[in-house]
């Protein structure tokens, strides 16, 4: 646990390892505002505690340790619960969500956060500013800057994917693989993924604007609606990548289709090429006798050139000149040059 006590006068950071002493802490500090930040989900005794404490049903808690939940409010008459996403990749590079949970009473901030990946830096380093708003303003400006800095994480996760699908663009127009397909497959889902988390966020943050609770001021409102718009360009960000990855789909297949006919054609010019030449060695493969047997006079319509000395090279030297000729006829038109 780090508890932070801070007002217009002073800016107080302590570590406390259980509830009670963050609690005892506060109390030190009668005259501030009270932000208790956990790292971790600790044990159950800590969520008992909490419960206990600040009067929160157990089935809110419980949805801190729930996998993959979604962004959700819930207003009660003392507090106000909601949980917020941030969209990173692992190691093994696809995508996963953080959430974090965030309770807000008169009093105290409490905030929950499974992993110890710190989001919160630039509202740390504000915070030692006195003239600071967040010195000023009340708790709900605090939740207000907890969650907008989740969507800060997710405009650069975004921002990623972006980078991504550039790298993929140059590959499909380069030589393709079917590794690359795989890979805009695979950002394809990541992108369904955030649009998921995304319009869960968006639905959460319209609730605390409609939300009717005195926990939150009317001008912290106008923060979250500036909140909702990031949230609507994130949703749009996904939108048009998702329909990128489509288009990149359809430059992977053509260009695997082009490819396809680059080499029908080179077969084709190959078989065209070898076609009289295997007619001509097909009909002179024909053995006819010269003379005829029982008269034995020369037959004057049979193929001279099979007895003929030079028949051989002449024929070989004629289908090499109708080669080069059918080649250069062929590369006249276009056909051997790539790509046409």
């Amino acid at each position: 646990m780090t508890v932070y006590n801070y007002s217009i006068d002073e800016f107080y950071t302590s570590n406390a390892n259980n509830l009670t002493d963050a609690l005892a802490i506060c109390s030190k500090h009668a005259g501030s505002k009270h932000w208790i930040h956990i790292s971790g989900t600790g044990d159950e005794q800590m969520f008992n505690d909490i419960c206990n404490r600040f009067d929160v049903h157990p089935s809110e808690l419980d949805d801190v340790l729930i996998e993959n939940q979604r962004s959700k409010f819930s207003e009660h008459p003392n507090y106000i619960f909601s949980i917020a996403h941030a969209i990173n990749y692992n190691q093994e590079a696809t995508m996963q969500s953080e959430a974090i949970a965030t309770l807000l009473t008169k009093e105290y901030l409490v905030t929950i956060q499974k992993s110890k990946n710190n989001y919160f830096e630039k509202i740390i380093s504000r915070m030692t500013n006195p003239k600071s708003s967040l010195r000023t303003f009340g708790l709900d400006y605090m939740a207000f800057n907890v969650n907008d800095q989740f969507i800060e994480a997710n405009f650069k996760t975004i921002e990623i994917v972006g980078e991504r699908l550039d790298r993929l663009e140059d590959e499909v127009l380069g030589r393709v693989n079917i590794a690359t397909l795989q890979q805009i497959q695979a950002t394809r889902r990541n992108l369904i993924f955030c649009r998921r988390i995304f319009f869960a966020e968006r639905d959460k943050v319209n609730d605390i604007i409609r939300s009717h609770n005195n926990l939150v001021d009317a001008e912290t409102k106008i923060y979250f609606k500036d909140s909702y718009d990031h949230i609507v360009q994130l949703i749009d960000l996904a939108d048009n990548f998702k329909e990128i990855t489509v288009s990149l789909t359809d430059i992977y297949l053509s260009s695997i289709s082009n490819r396809m006919n680059e080499v029908m054609k080179t077969l084709a010019v190959i078989s065209t090429i070898f076609l009289p030449l295997t007619f001509i060695v097909g009909l002179y493969g024909m053995n006819f006798n010269r003379y005829n047997e029982t008269t034995k006079q020369i037959m004057p319509l049979s193929m001279p050139e099979l007895y003929w000395p030079y028949g051989y090279v002449t024929i070989m030297a004629f289908m090499l000149a109708l080669a080069i000729g059918m080649m250069l006829y062929f590369k006249k038109i276009g056909w051997l040059t790539r790509g046409t």
